[in-house]
C-alpha cells in the first residue's frame, strides 16, 4: 500500500506540474500577443505576483499628491519663494529669513511669502511649478539636466510631521499590486542616538588610518544595553503605529502570524560625506541592523558621480569592510555603477562595481549600469553568479536620470551571464511609476518572456534579506519538505521562517494568477 501511495503522489505531482506548465504557456502567449497593447499588458501585470521590491527609497516613493492632501487637511502653508511646505504652528520649521521679509510684499496669517496649501492647490500655475520641481514630470521644463533635476527634488519634497502616514500609502500601493515584501531605504535611528555617538568621537579624535582606535571611543555605547533598548523600542513603536494605521485605512496587516505584507528597513549612508561621517554613520546603522531584525542591511546613497563621491570612495569601502568584519558580516547592499560617461570620467567606472563587492562587501548592488566599463567584467560577472550577488535593476530610474534605455541598458547582459536580477522602483513617486510599470518595461521594451519575469519575481524573495532558509533547491525546484504547503493549510511565518513563508505564498499566488489568466483567455 505504501508503494502505491508513493506512486500516486508522484503521478499527482506530475499532473499538477503539467497543468502549471500549460498555464505558464498561456500567460506567455497572452503577453506576446498583447505587447503592443499597453493597456492589456498593464492590466495583466498589475495582478501578476511580483514578490518584492528590494530597492525602494521611502522619501521618493510617495506621490506628492498625497502629501499635498495631507498638508491641506492639516492647515499647512506654502512658501512661494522657497517652494517649501511647512507647518505654521511650528515656528522652527517656517522657511523665512530676512531676504524673504524684504522680498515679499504679501503674507498669509502674518507669515511673509506664504500662502495656504489650500490656495496653492487652486493656483494652477504655481501648483504645476511645484509638481514639476518634485517629480520626474518636470524634466524638460527646467534648465536642469535630468540627473540634476532628480537630486534637486529632495530639496523640495519634504513635508513635516507625517509620521508613518506616507509609509502606509507606500505599503498599500505595493500590496494592491500583489507585492508581499518591501525593503524600504529610510532613516531608522533617532537623531538623539546619532548626536550621542557623534559627541563620543569628536572629529579631532578620528583617525582615518586607525579605525580600531577611532572605534574605541564609541564601542562602549554601541555595545550597551541602552543602545539596543532604544533601537528596539523605536522600531516597536513605529511598527505598532503603522500597523494600526494600515488596519484602519486599508484592512491589511504587517504584523502577526500571517501578515499581508512584510516590511523591513535599510538605513542609508551618504557617499558625498567625508570619511568621518561615513565612519560614525556606518558604526551606528550597521550595529542597529545587528540588534533589531526589522533593520536588515545598510546601504550607501546619493550621487555616485559627485566629485566628493569619487574623492571618498576608497575610504568609504575600507570603512564598510572594517565594520563588516567587526560586526561579523552584517548585510550590505550598495548603489554601484549608477554612472555613464555623460556624468563620470571612465576611470571610476573601471572598478566601481567590483570594489563595491570585493571591498565594500555588498551582497546586492543597485543599478549596475556601468558594468561594461569594468576592468575585468567577465570574471566579475562570474563572481556575481557564483556568489549570488543580485542586481537591483531600476529601468525607469536609469532612463530618466542617466538617459540609459533599451539598447544601452545591461539588463540582457546580466541575464545572459546568469547573474540574478530583481526589478525595482528606486523612487516610484518621483518617477511617476510603480513596480507594475517596471515589469511592463521589461516585457515591452526589453522583450522578456513570462518565464523570465516569473523567475525575476522569485528572485525578489530569494535574494532578499529575509531570515530563514529558502524553499528552493539550487536548480530552482521546491524542496520536498515544502511541497505539501503549496496547497492546504499554511504554517505561520514564525513556524516556517519568514523567507519560506513568503516564498510559499508567492508560489500559491503565481498558481492562482496563472489559473485566472487561463480561465479569462478560454472564456473569450
Amino acid at each position: 500500500m505504501k508503494k502505491v501511495v508513493v506512486v500516486m503522489t508522484f503521478w499527482l505531482c506530475s499532473c499538477v506540474s503539467n497543468v502549471q506548465k500549460s498555464n505558464e504557456g498561456i500567460v506567455n502567449s497572452l503577453l506576446l500577443e498583447s505587447k503592443i497593447n499597453s493597456a492589456q499588458v498593464i492590466n495583466t501585470l498589475y495582478h501578476f505576483p511580483k514578490g518584492a521590491d528590494l530597492h525602494n527609497h521611502a522619501s521618493g516613493a510617495e506621490y506628492i499628491e498625497h502629501a499635498l492632501i495631507f498638508s491641506m487637511e492639516n492647515g499647512y502653508n506654502y512658501n512661494i519663494d522657497r517652494k517649501a511646505i511647512f507647518n505654521p504652528k511650528n515656528h522652527s520649521e517656517i522657511p523665512v529669513n530676512e531676504v524673504d521679509q524684504n522680498k515679499c510684499s504679501y503674507a498669509y496669517e502674518g507669515i511673509r511669502c506664504a500662502i495656504s496649501v489650500s490656495e496653492l492647490i487652486n493656483r494652477k500655475n504655481e501648483l504645476n511649478l511645484y509638481l514639476n520641481l518634485v517629480s520626474n514630470r518636470g524634466v524638460g521644463h527646467t534648465q536642469d539636466l535630468p540627473i540634476d533635476h532628480f537630486f534637486n527634488v529632495f530639496d523640495y519634497i519634504k513635508v513635516p510631521n507625517r509620521g508613518v502616514e506616507y509609509i502606509s500609502n507606500i505599503i498599500y500601493r505595493n500590496y494592491d499590486q500583489n507585492i508581499r515584501y518591501l525593503e524600504l531605504m529610510t532613516a531608522v535611528v533617532d537623531s538623539n542616538i546619532t548626536e550621542k555617538v557623534y559627541s563620543l568621537l569628536p572629529r579631532e579624535n578620528f583617525n582615518a588610518e586607525n579605525y580600531e582606535q577611532s572605534y574605541s571611543y564609541i564601542s562602549g555605547y554601541l555595545d550597551s544595553e541602552e543602545f539596543k533598548i532604544l533601537i528596539n523600542r523605536a522600531m516597536d513603536e513605529q511598527e505598532n503605529r503603522l500597523n494600526r494605521l494600515l488596519l484602519s485605512k486599508y484592512d491589511i496587516s504587517i504584523s502577526g502570524d500571517y501578515p499581508d505584507v512584510i516590511v523591513k528597513y535599510i538605513p542609508q549612508l551618504y557617499r558625498i560625506q567625508d570619511p568621518y561621517y561615513t565612519f560614525l554613520d556606518s558604526a551606528i546603522n550597521m550595529k542597529a541592523s545587528m540588534v533589531d531584525k526589522r533593520i536588515v542591511a545598510t546601504n550607501m546613497v546619493h550621487r555616485e558621480s559627485a566629485i566628493t563621491s569619487q574623492l571618498y570612495f576608497d575610504k568609504q569601502m575600507e570603512i564598510l569592510d572594517f565594520f563588516w568584519r567587526k560586526y561579523e558580516h552584517p548585510n550590505i547592499a550598495l548603489h554601484a555603477g549608477e554612472l555613464t560617461l555623460q556624468e563620470s570620467p571612465v576611470e571610476p567606472m573601471r572598478s566601481r562595481i567590483s570594489q563595491s563587492i570585493y571591498t565594500g562587501k555588498a551582497s546586492r548592488i543597485g543599478h549596475g549600469v556601468s558594468i561594461g566599463w569594468e576592468r575585468d567584467m567577465d570574471n566579475l560577472l562570474k563572481y556575481m553568479r557564483t556568489h549570488g550577488i543580485a542586481v537591483e535593476i531600476c529601468l525607469s530610474s536609469n532612463e530618466s536620470v542617466l538617459g540609459v534605455d533599451t539598447k544601452d541598458h545591461p539588463l540582457s547582459l546580466y541575464l545572459n551571464a546568469n547573474v540574478p536580477i530583481t526589478l525595482a522602483t528606486d523612487d516610484e513617486g518621483v518617477f511617476r511609476s510603480n513596480l507594475t510599470m517596471e515589469y511592463v518595461k521589461a516585457v515591452q521594451e526589453h522583450g522578456l518572456t513570462y518565464y523570465q519575469i516569473k523567475e525575476i519575481s522569485k528572485n525578489g524573495l530569494e535574494y532578499s534579506f529575509l531570515t530563514g532558509e529558502s524553499i528552493y533547491e539550487k536548480g530552482g525546484e521546491i524542496k520536498r519538505k515544502y511541497q505539501p504547503y503549496k496547497s492546504g493549510d499554511l504554517p505561520s511565518r514564525y513556524e516556517l521562517g519568514e523567507k519560506a513563508y513568503l516564498q510559499i505564498r508567492h508560489e500559491r499566488d503565481l498558481a492562482q494568477f496563472e489559473e485566472s489568466v487561463m480561465i479569462s483567455v478560454k472564456s473569450r
